[in-house]
Formats: C-alpha cells, sequence, structure tokens
C-alpha cells in the first residue's frame, strides 16, 4: 500500500473520531505540535527505526507529549506505533492537516516573495484571492522568502502556482531571445 494511501487513512480515521468526540480543534492543534517535534531529526529517525522496539518509541513519545496533546492524539500515536505506522507519523500529520483544511473549507496558500512581506501586502493578497469569482471559505496564508527570486511574487495554492517573479520573466526573456 502507497505511503499516501496509508496516511490518508489513518488521518481519516483521526478525523472522524476527533469529530465524534467534539476535540477536531484540540487534536489540530496536537497533530501540529507532532509536526513540529517531527522536524527534530533524532525524534524522526527514533520513529522510522525499525531497529528500536515499539515500546521504547512509545515511551519517548510519552516523555515528549504526555500532558501536552489530549488523551485522542495520545492513544492514536500509540495506535500507529503498536501497529508498526509510526514511521509513517509525518505522513499521517500532513495528511490530517490537509484533510482539516478541506472539511473546514480552508484553503491553504503560499507566497514567496524576494524580501519579507508586510501585513498590508499579505493582507491585501488575501483579499485579491477572497475576491475571485466562485471562492468560498478561509485563507491561511504562509510566507516565505527566497532572495533567488529577485522580486515579485510566487503564488502556490494546492497545486496550482502563479509566478510573477522577475526570476522568472527574466528566464522567459531569455527564451525568447535565444530562439
Amino acid at each position: 500500500m502507497s505511503v499516501t494511501r496509508i496516511a490518508s487513512r489513518y488521518a481519516k480515521s483521526l478525523i472522524d473520531l476527533s469529530v465524534e468526540q467534539g476535540k477536531l480543534d484540540r487534536v489540530l492543534s496536537d497533530v501540529e505540535l507532532l509536526l513540529s517535534g517531527l522536524d527534530n531529526r533524532e525524534l524522526y529517525l527514533l520513529a522510522k527505526s525499525p531497529i528500536i522496539h515499539a515500546s521504547q518509541k512509545l515511551n519517548v513519545f510519552d516523555g515528549i507529549f504526555k500532558g501536552k496533546m489530549d488523551e485522542v492524539t495520545l492513544s492514536f500515536i500509540h495506535l500507529i506505533t503498536k501497529k508498526g505506522r509510526e514511521a509513517y507519523l509525518k505522513d499521517i500529520a500532513r495528511a490530517f492537516i490537509d484533510q482539516y483544511r478541506e472539511l473546514k473549507n480552508i484553503i491553504a496558500v503560499k507566497l514567496i516573495s524576494a524580501i519579507p512581506l508586510t501585513d498590508d501586502k499579505v493582507e491585501a493578497v488575501k483579499k485579491k484571492i477572497a475576491s475571485t469569482p466562485g471562492f468560498d471559505g478561509s485563507i491561511e496564508i504562509e510566507t516565505e522568502v527566497d532572495p533567488n527570486i529577485i522580486g515579485g511574487l510566487i503564488i502556490e495554492i494546492g497545486d496550482k502556482q502563479y509566478d510573477a517573479s522577475v526570476a522568472h520573466h527574466l528566464e522567459k526573456l531569455k527564451k525568447t531571445v535565444t530562439a
């Protein structure tokens, strides 16, 4: 079974359970905490290691997350680990966040600019996207600075990308001049 399918199924189960118990937003914050924890190289390697026994992994997870997470989320991590799927925790967490956004009709937008954007500019882009015909939902914006784009802006919405960067325009110009 593919990683995407595994992650999607477990994430769906956690979504359903958290909705049933009225803890969806709490579990979301727990999953975000888990995801940021798995950004730690040592914890990520521990979760992926086939050599380390599940009970040792559970002791580490409990040591880090117990008291900081709801019992639903902690029990879920225990279940995943006991089933030998802890190597997929990062993928499951990302799938959970994606499914949460879909459930709550939240559009994730990534803005990439050469210099940090002011709050006013971020808000202007947000309003422009919200005014698009057929759009109904809320927008969650993540910003990133990439000096390599020289100037302008790259907007990523899902699997779509609008590239209005100076680097992109220079590349297009270079292709037309050399053609």
